[in-house]
């Protein structure tokens, strides 16, 4: 295997908080730089996590004031109702994917775990 590939992988066990104790002394002892720069990168992508939950809230809340006494929602009508906050959820689908912030946790995940912020389970 690629030394490089190697590397990613235990880094990526590290952000998810998977990486054995053991293992992590050992890369402290040998390389210390690696694992500050690994807690910075781990910051970052928290803070981007906590603007992409933003960003989905704001998605939902648009379509729940689009739909507050609006006679748009009639049957057969929601798909282009709803087709600029589909767009938008696309879109952030994107970013997110582009951001790397699919190492902690899956989009959908993040989706649900927004849902369920506004009283919604999973479907």
């Amino acid at each position: 295997m690629d030394p490089e590939v190697i590397v990613m992988q235990i880094r990526d066990e590290f952000m998810r908080g998977e990486l054995e104790s053991s293992v992590v002394e050992i890369i402290r002892n040998r390389n210390p730089v690696f694992l500050r720069d690994w807690e910075k990168m781990k910051l970052s992508l928290k803070l981007k996590l906590r603007q992409f939950r933003k960003k989905i809230s704001d998605n939902f809340r648009a379509g729940l004031r689009k739909a507050d006494g609006c006679r748009r929602y009639r049957p057969g009508k929601q798909s282009s109702t709803n087709k600029k906050e589909v767009k938008g959820m696309q879109k952030l689908r994107t970013q997110f994917a582009r951001s790397g912030c699919d190492v902690l946790i899956e989009f959908q995940n993040l989706v649900d775990e927004v849902k369920s912020g506004f009283g919604g389970g999973k479907k």
